[in-house]
């Protein structure tokens, strides 16, 4: 007589192999929910919730340097402990949509300064279809904004 376990069947070996495949499944439960009626408030409203840790002076930053208001009604949720054992909390927040569109536009604009100010010869112009980099009047193109005889303005050509 042998001493080998009973071969299970085929359907409780596969159920044992296929727990946790890929990571797909943990995405939704790493985000903090907001109730549904708080949700729905806010939109009628025209403002978007977001959830804020209590850490260092974050929370004083958005709600006295910046437009962000807590929401009545929602107590804070414990997310997490801070370094001295105490417990770090998230707050909900909102904020008016048309401020959020401002904020946006305005890191958009200094980006394109910033971007079209590594760019030499060039210059934003405004256009019907938006603001587009344009050659300056009286040359010939442009060029990346690099020293001719460093090996950045090459590239990855082949120097014969």
């Amino acid at each position: 007589m042998t001493d080998q376990p009973e071969r299970q069947g085929r359907k409780a070996e596969v159920a044992q192999r296929r727990r946790r495949r890929d990571q797909t499944a943990f995405g939704p439960s790493l985000k903090l929910g907001i109730p549904e009626e708080i949700t729905e408030k806010l939109a009628a409203a025209g403002r978007s919730p977001r959830w804020v840790n209590d850490e260092g002076n974050r929370m004083h930053q958005l709600t006295k340097l910046d437009d962000w208001d807590k929401v009545a009604g929602v107590d804070p949720v414990i997310v997490g402990t801070k370094q001295d054992g105490t417990p770090l909390k998230a707050y909900l927040l909102s904020k008016p949509d048309e401020f959020i569109a401002e904020d946006r536009k305005a890191k958009e604009d200094h980006r394109r300064t910033v971007e079209a100010g590594m760019v030499k010869g060039k210059t934003l112009v405004k256009t019907a279809e938006g603001e587009v980099l344009a050659p300056i009047q009286g040359q010939a193109g442009a060029e990346i904004y690099v020293d001719k005889a460093s090996s950045i303005g090459r590239g990855n050509q082949i120097l014969e």
